[in-house]
């Protein structure tokens, strides 16, 4: 799995001479709470494969097939993973509470996706903004945001 992910690197991601890159493992991290916060509920929706796509390639300006290997390597990497904590970590300490929120807000609209946000999802980004040190504040605006973004109305209690 190691070497699969190196060569997805070196070959397609980073620059000369950067192969290794902590950039890289973030990009893996991100990838990886996107696809489980995707699959949390039990089902694997079209509709929120395309806004972990969509995310992916607007956080970190990759395209077509870079983006669905960085899906295939972050499925493999959450499957095998005991928990999302080492991801997180990852993310904490890298970015700052912008980068972090915006994170968070992509995590919601591949939650809003399918329409429904279910127990499990609303439940892992309560979890992962904590993990994240985000303040609840910050994890209502990035559910706000993501609402507005993807055209659903919030529900009473979050407005």
């Amino acid at each position: 799995m190691l070497d699969a992910i190196r060569r997805f690197f070196d070959d397609r991601l980073a620059p000369a001479g950067e192969a290794g890159d902590p950039d890289h493992r973030l990009q893996l991290a991100t990838a990886a709470l996107l696809l489980e916060v995707g699959r949390v509920d039990g089902l694997r929706d079209e509709e929120e494969l395309a806004a972990t796509r969509g995310a992916l390639g607007e956080v970190f300006g990759l395209e077509g097939d870079e983006i669905e290997e960085l899906m295939r390597l972050a499925d493999a990497e959450a499957r095998e993973a005991s928990s999302d904590h080492d991801f997180t970590r990852l993310i904490h300490a890298a970015y700052g509470p912008e980068e972090k929120s915006g994170i968070l807000e992509r995590m919601w609209r591949v939650a809003w996706a399918d329409g429904i946000i279910d127990p499990y999802e609303e439940q892992m980004l309560r979890k992962v903004a904590d993990l994240l040190y985000l303040p609840h504040a910050a994890y209502i605006e990035a559910k706000l945001r993501a609402a507005e973004a993807m055209g659903v109305e919030p529900p009473e209690a979050t407005r």
